[in-house]
């Protein structure tokens, strides 16, 4: 008699990809950076999200029976590139993933770094984007306020020492008594 759990097994609803295993960099950064924005041109998406703690890692797929999977499918033939397609059971092995695995850390280590400077690459576009903006284009300059004093002793960075600096300046300043 077979259990419950076999009778219910059906087809993933999405394909695994190895993004990693493309070996030419500037294609799998244009990649992963459409994959965050959804996957409109490749056709790879963020199916699911590994998380350890603090770590996130996005793990890269196609939904089947999609665009999608004809897109990647597409793109795949197009550009002459290969990627490791990996079965949803291969990497749960019919259960949790594995952390003490070296390789399986480094890969989540791994696709953590990406989503991370992908993230960081969009998020300067748009910070250049809106300075350009208010300075009228100039998304290169350093923004500083001209009317400053060039001799102003108080710091951003140390405001108490000003402080400080100032009142020591003005106790020396009100004390009459010889030296």
């Amino acid at each position: 008699m077979a259990t419950l759990r076999k009778q219910n097994a059906s087809r993933q609803a999405y394909t695994l990809v190895d993004v990693h295993s493309i070996e030419d960099k500037e294609l799998r950064d244009d990649i992963l950076l459409d994959a965050s924005e959804g996957g409109g041109i490749y056709g790879l998406r963020v199916v699911e999200e590994s998380v350890n703690g603090p770590i996130r890692a996005p793990i890269y797929g196609y939904y089947n029976g999609t665009e999608h999977a004809d897109r990647w499918a597409d793109a795949k033939k197009k550009l002459g590139f290969g990627a490791e397609e990996i079965d949803d059971n291969e990497v749960r092995g019919g259960g949790p993933v594995d952390v003490n695995d070296a390789r399986t850390e480094a890969a989540l280590r791994l696709q953590a770094e990406e989503a991370a400077r992908v993230q960081a690459e969009r998020q300067r576009a748009d910070e250049e984007d809106e300075v350009a903006q208010i300075t009228g284009g100039e998304t290169k300059s350093n923004i500083t306020d001209p009317t400053l004093a060039q001799d102003a002793t108080n710091r951003a960075d140390d405001p108490e020492a000003s402080d400080a600096a100032e009142k020591a300046a003005a106790k020396a300043a009100k004390n009459k008594a010889p030296r």
